[in-house]
Parts: C-alpha cells; structure tokens; sequence
C-alpha cells in the first residue's frame, strides 16, 4: 500500500483490533494434534531435533520465545500484519508456540535466503529486518535495492525471525522507489524460523500489483509490498479468511501434519 508523505513520518502504528472467536476450536485442534507419536513431536525442519511434549523453554530459548509471541501477536486485525484475512492466526498459536531449547535456534554458522523481487518499473530500496539471537535480541536493519524487474537473493546469517520494515511496528516503511514512493509493511507477516523457512532455505518479498486484494481496498492494480509468510498463511484453498473453511484455511503451518508447523512453533501441551 503507498504511504503518504505524512504517513511516511508518523508511521501507521496502531493497536491491534479484535481476533475472531476461532481460537478455541483451534486450541483443541492442535492439542490433538500433539497426541501423535505418544505424546512427542518430531520436527520436520533440519534446524530442530525431537522434543517431548511439556517441555519449557530457558535461557536465551525462552528470550527468542518470548520475542517471537510479541511479533507474532501482531499479526491479524484491521491493524495487524496481514490485515483481517490473518484474523485466527494468534489464536492457534498462542500457547503452543516458541522455540523449545537450542535446537530450535538457528545455527550460527548457517545461512538463509532472504529473496527481494521488484516487479515495478523503478529500482526498489527494501527496507529488511531480521532477529538472529547469537548477536542480540534487537533487530538489525537493512536496505537492499534491485532493479525493475529484477529480483535479488541477499544471503543472511540464519535469523529466528524476517521482517520487512520492521519486526514490532506494523505500518512502517517496508519499501521505497527512486520517485519517492513509499510502501508499507502490512502486508508483510513477519516469518518464523521452523515454521516458514529453514536454515539453508529461503524466504521471500516481493513488491507487485495486489492482484489478489491482499488489503481488502478494491484496488488490485496498486502496488503493495507482501511476503512469502503471508502468501503461506492463507492456505492452499484460495484467498480466506486465515482460520475460514477447513483445513486449508490453516495454511502453511497446519496443513501437514509432518509439515512446516512442526518447527519453531510446535503444538505445545502441558505436562
């Protein structure tokens, strides 16, 4: 979405509305979920090892866990990452999700793609944001331009969680032309180690025509800013409601079993 010259300065954060009335049904979806295999999850992702169901996390896990909540709480909601069509995505992940002990954390000495696609007709300045928790809790910044057309893979240090704009305010820059147009990150839902991407793997941003009406405004000829983490969350059955109509409506974290939501943000079941 193109900011204003105001917006540009003030930013658009805001506080995040509503959730719908999902989350119970949610709950209990993944808690049965977490019966499988006798109580144990495995999980999929080569960065992460097998856990037993209650397990806590502690030390710098519990400090990138409780990270990955407040960025995650601020996905959904008129004001939210996502918008509306994310509505229901903190609900099935609210007390199940984080990175269970050092196995979930990235590796140090890994790498991740973070891809930038710029199908304008201007060079494209992406403003990107990343927590990679060996070097702090703060997020580092930055700006990585490609051409029209073009798209980039900038090579980062495996990081916990990638952004655009930035990984705690919704509304921010994500984006900027060379004309002077600016874009914001709403439509850029923040991603998580394990769950949609992995070390070694690759996650993307891609400024384009909203030809989907990711933002709901009736404009799909306008350029909007959107990541790959937003695309995924959707589900395979078609643009949703991110909880509305069966299992597709889950997207890329519920829709297998052994799949992407066997990550960073696994089902969590108390002792």
């Amino acid at each position: 979405m193109l900011l204003s010259l105001p917006e540009q300065a003030a930013g658009l954060r805001g506080t995040i509305g509503l959730k719908n009335h999902y989350g119970a049904w949610a709950m209990m979806h993944m808690r049965l979920i977490g019966m499988v295999a006798g109580g144990a999850i495995v999980a999929a992702s080569g960065c992460t090892s097998l856990v037993t169901s209650g397990e806590q996390p502690t030390g710098l896990s519990a400090d990138v866990a409780a990270k990955a909540a407040e960025v995650a709480d601020l996905v959904g909601g008129p004001a939210g990452f996502g918008g509306t069509l994310m509505d229901g995505y903190i609900e099935h992940m609210a007390d199940h999700m984080g990175f269970h002990g050092a196995a979930y954390l990235a590796d140090a000495g890994a790498e991740v793609g973070f891809e930038l696609v710029n199908e304008s007709d201007l060079p494209c300045t992406f403003h990107i944001a990343y927590l990679q928790s060996s070097e702090g809790l703060e997020a580092q910044l930055e700006d990585v331009v490609v051409q029209p057309g073009e798209r980039e893979e900038l090579e980062l240090p495996c990081a916990e969680i990638l952004g655009v704009g930035s990984l705690d305010e919704v509304g921010a820059v994500a984006a900027a032309l060379e004309d002077g147009a600016a874009f914001d990150n709403r439509m850029c839902v923040p991603g998580f180690l394990n769950s949609d991407y992995a070390c070694g793997g690759t996650y993307t941003c891609t400024l384009g025509p909203d030809t989907d009406d990711l933002d709901q405004d009736g404009d799909t000829d306008e350029l909007i800013v959107y990541t790959s983490a937003m695309r995924g969350h959707l589900g395979t059955g078609g643009m949703m409601p991110h909880m509305g109509g069966g299992d597709a409506g889950f997207g890329g974290m519920m829709n297998n079993l052994g799949g992407p939501m066997m990550g960073g943000f696994r089902p969590y079941m108390s002792p």
